[in-house]
């Protein structure tokens, strides 16, 4: 199932709070391949811990690099990690891996703060530094019109992970339009075109999304997307 997580089954004992567990029980769903046997003394496998602190140095430096960036929220000052973390939890919370999470915290690295492909690919891997680059508008000179189409025609085209990126995008924006329209007054003059035409912008993604595989992200664009049309 896409975004679904794989864990590689580790030989020897696995710890749980229910007690420990013999991995070669586990059944095998790394395609026949096994990880070696390097586990730390609470259980935890090597990969397990390199994993999960790429993605908290992901979210550091995604903080460091977005500083200066702000939500567009009128009469809040909201830092924009807010909304990196917001779509790194929504990735986490689909089952996606640690490198794709890692990549929804960094996706706006590129376009907005001008890393480099290779400064991505040096500090976090290739597949994060090619995801972001999957999600990142190429040409930043264009019109918006015109970067916002090309953007759009690329969609159906990328691999699953950078579409679930891009979708979680979108539903953190959506969701943080819904708390700033209740809470600190009409988000829709913060944006560079009015609100008709980014609706008609999210209402062709949901569109492409019903030629997609069924998966519980595209149900959350979309039922997150009708909740924001009612807001008015």
């Amino acid at each position: 199932m896409p975004g679904a997580r794989t864990t590689a089954a580790f030989k020897g004992e696995l710890r749980t709070a229910q007690g420990p567990i013999r991995t070669e029980n586990l059944p095998d769903v790394t395609g026949g391949a096994r990880a070696p046997a390097l586990c730390t003394p609470s259980g935890y496998g090597w990969r397990d811990i390199a994993m999960g602190t790429l993605l908290k140095r992901a979210l550091d430096q995604a903080a460091v690099w977005h500083r200066a960036q702000k939500r567009k929220y009128p009469n809040a000052d909201v830092p924009y990690i807010s909304h990196l973390a917001g779509v790194a939890v929504l990735l986490a919370r689909h089952g996606f891996d640690d490198e794709v999470v890692a990549a929804g915290a960094l996706h706006d690295a590129m376009e907005d703060q001008g890393v480099t492909f290779d400064e991505l690919s040096q500090r976090f891997g290739d597949r994060v530094a090619t995801l972001v680059r999957h999600v990142t508008e190429q040409d930043r000179a264009l019109p918006w019109e015109d970067r916002k189409r090309l953007y759009l025609d690329a969609f159906p085209k990328k691999p699953w992970e950078a579409q679930a990126i891009t979708l979680a995008d979108k539903i953190d924006n959506f969701q943080s339009i819904i708390v700033c329209a209740r809470e600190h007054g009409d988000p829709w003059s913060m944006f560079k075109r009015g609100r008709d035409m980014q609706i008609a912008r999210f209402e062709e993604l949901r569109a492409m999304c019903r030629g997609l595989p069924p998966h519980p992200l595209l149900d959350e664009y979309g039922a997150v997307l009708d909740e924001l049309l009612s807001t008015g």
